[in-house]
């Protein structure tokens, strides 16, 4: 495979663990995580212990994940079938 600029972000993600992509989407969200838990209406002490790295993800946590995987990947295949 060639790397490019525009795979290069893919190939870093695919290298990440859960915990470190979930922390890149709050990071690209402009979200801290204190932000995020006020939007969720948890309390911060509670989201941060859910996403202690000794622990697994969340499955709300891995969701996210999912989700934003899904939608770029979406993304890309529409953005692929317009320059044909």
């Amino acid at each position: 495979m060639v790397i490019t600029p525009k795979n290069l972000k893919d190939l870093t993600l695919l290298k990440m663990t859960d915990h470190q992509k979930f922390k890149a989407l709050l990071d690209e969200s402009g979200l801290s995580r204190e932000d995020f838990a006020n939007e969720m209406g948890i309390k911060f002490t509670s989201m941060t212990n859910q996403l202690a790295p000794a622990k697994d993800l969340p499955k709300w946590a891995k969701s996210v994940i999912i989700f934003h995987e899904r939608w770029e990947e979406k993304k890309k295949n529409n953005s692929d079938e317009s320059s044909v």
